[in-house]
């Protein structure tokens, strides 16, 4: 009888790759039930590392995971008028991305296992879709965690089962609380809805100035000594949305997911873009022409005008922008 060898590595993905993988769906049940995963309270038991199970022992295991109904989802994380991430993945990635979404928003953890024939997506696939997740719905950077199980016999020493799971990127504590989350949640958009509230009636470009503005004052740049908060609570924090919106301390990332996630809470289109180890804003106006937003470099360097609508000529005077990342539109 053979044995399965199955190690964890953890991973957490902040770029995306490409390679596409076809489709043998059953039309009519849910696409993500063709997507053979692991129950995982089930699969904790195995994939402790160095441990031997049987082949048969996980075959027993491999089984679908029902949709959760959609009165248990989130209460916080509101389904977005426009996904610009979703919208640059295959027609396949784009059914995957939907059943991932409402499994993410139940806080349902679930194991893909690639090596099922009637897998909908691959490696690079999976990625592209979290990637994409993680892009629309910046809270997800938050909690969502995602991790590499390798199978050296039964799948030639290749990435078998990727795990989805939810850990605080930002905390130090051990056990997730989805209640807890949720309260944290509430408390961002809280904030956000008050900024949002004295936000005045304008042109696209004034709205973004008025929320760029809003983060842009109440945020000073660093890493370290955030006032009366307890350190468990801002742990890592300045690298997430909630570093300017409810401590008042970021780097790059903080500043950029902070605006992506308020303007878009406002119903403004607003993604985040990187480049030479920085992160920053594209923002969209009427017409549909896109410009560049550095809150970071507007902060740092005390001038917001400055870093305020950029075309794309203009922010790579002194910004270098990765390969396959967005390209600001606006003349």
């Amino acid at each position: 009888m053979k044995k399965l060898l199955v190690s964890l590595a953890a991973l957490i993905i902040f770029m995306t790759c490409f390679t596409a993988c076809s489709s043998q769906a059953n039309q009519e049940s849910s696409y993500f039930e063709s997507i053979i995963v692991v129950e995982t309270t089930e699969y904790n038991d195995i994939v402790a590392e160095t441990t031997i199970v049987e082949e048969e022992t996980v075959a027993t295991i491999m089984q679908n995971i029902s949709e959760v109904p959609e009165s248990n989802e989130s209460s916080v994380i509101a389904r977005l008028d426009f996904e610009p991430y979703k919208s640059q993945l295959a027609e396949n990635e784009q059914k995957v991305y939907d059943e991932f979404l409402i499994k993410i928003r139940n806080y349902e953890e679930f194991v893909v296992d690639f090596s099922d024939l009637n897998c909908n997506i691959d490696y690079d696939g999976f990625h592209r879709v979290t990637d994409a997740l993680r892009g629309d719905y910046n809270e997800l950077r938050l909690y969502l965690k995602t991790s590499e199980l390798y199978s050296d016999e039964i799948y030639n020493g290749n990435v078998r089962y990727i795990s989805v799971r939810y850990e605080y990127n930002w905390l130090r504590r051990d056990e997730f609380d989805p209640e807890f989350m949720e309260a944290h949640l509430e408390e961002i958009n809280r904030v956000c809805d008050e900024i949002i509230a004295r936000m005045p009636d304008g042109t696209y470009a004034e709205k973004y100035e008025f929320l760029g503005r809003e983060i842009y004052n109440m945020t000073v740049y660093g890493e370290n000594d955030i006032n009366n908060v307890p350190d468990e609570e801002v742990d890592g924090s300045y690298a997430y949305m909630n570093g300017p919106i409810l401590y008042g301390k970021a780097i790059c990332q903080g500043y950029a997911y902070a605006y992506q996630y308020l303007c878009n809470r406002a119903g403004l289109w607003c993604i985040t873009t990187s480049g030479g180890c920085h992160c920053w804003n594209l923002v969209m106006l009427e017409d549909g022409s896109t410009y560049n937003v550095d809150l970071t470099w507007a902060d740092t360097e005390n001038d917001f005008e400055r870093y305020f609508l950029l075309t794309q000529e203009e922010i790579e005077v002194d910004h270098t922008l990765y390969e396959g990342e967005w390209k600001a539109t606006g003349k």
